[in-house]
């Protein structure tokens, strides 16, 4: 719900308080878009710009065009064994991931694929904007943790609409023991999104209650 402004709060009858409240929640409302904008934008343009640095450091390429018109062309490669950051750990390992998040339905075909994760998009996306939009003031963690999901979802919908594929290339292991499925910056912007939200909903219900 849109908080009112103080002129409507206190000559809430009043046409010309009417009218200014109406402005006010219209400069707001554009506010909170151009906050979004604000973080959904660099995630998602990090999100792509560590993908490509994963192309061009993880995958052999013809010589024969620049390695960014392969990679937006999503011209095949051959990939490079693993770079390792931390024995038995961590190692950034190029992957083609034709799922969701951390894998999740790549097994499936490109038939069914394509359009449920469009249809997906379509509808989370809109929810998302709306639900944030929905935010008062004080519920900044929303603020930020919603425009951080938007922008990782972004990066990796462009990857699955220019590539059919998402690109993925961090590896996190302990030994063989256990083996993480492969992610990237999108995926981590998700999950921090989301982790985000959860604090706020813990945060919530004590928070009314000390005001209570």
């Amino acid at each position: 719900t849109m908080n009112m402004c103080s002129v409507c709060v206190s000559s809430a009858k009043d046409l010309d308080s009417g009218a200014h409240c109406r402005r006010y929640a219209q400069a707001m409302r554009a506010r909170q878009i151009i906050f979004l904008l604000m973080i959904a934008v660099p995630a998602c343009a990090a999100d792509q710009l560590s993908k490509f640095a994963a192309y061009t450091a993880l995958t052999y390429r013809p010589a024969d065009r620049s390695a960014l018109e392969q990679f937006v062309s999503g011209a095949r490669t051959i990939v490079k064994p693993p770079q390792v950051v931390i024995d038995d750990f961590w190692d950034f390992q190029y992957s083609e991931n034709p799922g969701a998040a951390f894998s999740f339905l790549a097994g499936a075909k490109e038939s069914f694929r394509g359009p449920f994760f469009m249809l997906i998009a379509l509808i989370i996306l809109p929810l998302l904007v709306r639900f944030y939009l929905a935010s008062r003031p004080e519920e900044r963690i929303r603020r930020v943790a919603v425009p951080i999901i938007v922008g990782g979802s972004l990066g990796n919908l462009i990857d699955r609409e220019r590539l059919g594929y998402v690109i993925d290339f961090v590896h996190w292991h302990l030994g063989n023991r256990i083996d993480w499925p492969i992610f990237n910056v999108a995926d981590a912007a998700i999950s921090i999104g989301v982790v985000l939200l959860l604090i706020e909903s813990l945060r919530s219900p004590r928070a009314k209650a000390i005001a209570g």
